[in-house]
């Protein structure tokens, strides 16, 4: 489930599933893969501003910044665990909680 958010007033924070690419305050977001080992949750995401693509990859709690947007934080990776959803025969894919600050 993806969230798209678009604020100038402060932080917007959404959740989005991995493979997808939110645009949070005008930033777009790619969000490339997430999973927690051995107790440490991270995201690979591609941060995506119009001066150009850059990849990073984050742990929970970390902040990078972006210029020219403000800075990126990874609150959450949410469910990195490989259940199947009854019925589906495909994996839920897991989702991560990121908090975009305007400059």
């Amino acid at each position: 489930m993806t969230s798209d958010a678009d604020t100038t007033n402060g932080p917007a924070t959404v959740t989005a599933a991995q493979g997808s690419q939110p645009t949070i305050a005008g930033l777009r977001i790619g969000v490339v893969a997430a999973a927690t080992r051995d107790g440490v949750s991270k995201a690979r995401l591609l941060l995506r501003p119009d001066s150009g693509d850059r990849a990073v990859t984050v742990a929970v709690g970390e902040t990078v910044d972006v210029p020219g947007f403000g800075t990126v934080t990874l609150d959450a990776v949410e469910n990195t665990g490989h259940t199947v959803t009854a019925g589906s025969g495909s994996a839920e894919r897991p989702r991560v909680r990121l908090t975009v600050t305007p400059a």
